[in-house]
């Protein structure tokens, strides 16, 4: 039973890991779904200037998660 509680835990772990391992980093990325270019990094110049910091920090983890476009093409088939 420890042994399923165990494995249980680590696939958990593993499942919410993932998206964060295939993070986009790449500069000036496009996304084929929304068809625009993804958020820039929030500690840049320019996004500085704005003033808002975490609101920055959410857009690009939310344009750069790890498998982002294929979770919102499944959402959008299913």
């Amino acid at each position: 039973m420890k042994a399923l509680r165990v494995l249980t835990i680590i696939s958990f772990f593993i499942l919410i890991l993932l998206p964060v391992l295939a993070f986009d980093f790449r500069e000036d990325a496009v996304s084929e779904i929304d068809n625009r270019k993804l958020s820039g990094n929030p500690f840049s110049e320019e996004a500085m200037a704005s003033g808002d910091l975490t609101g920055n920090i959410e857009k690009y983890v939310e344009d750069r998660i790890g498998f982002r476009d294929k979770m919102i093409l499944s959402y959008t088939v299913f």
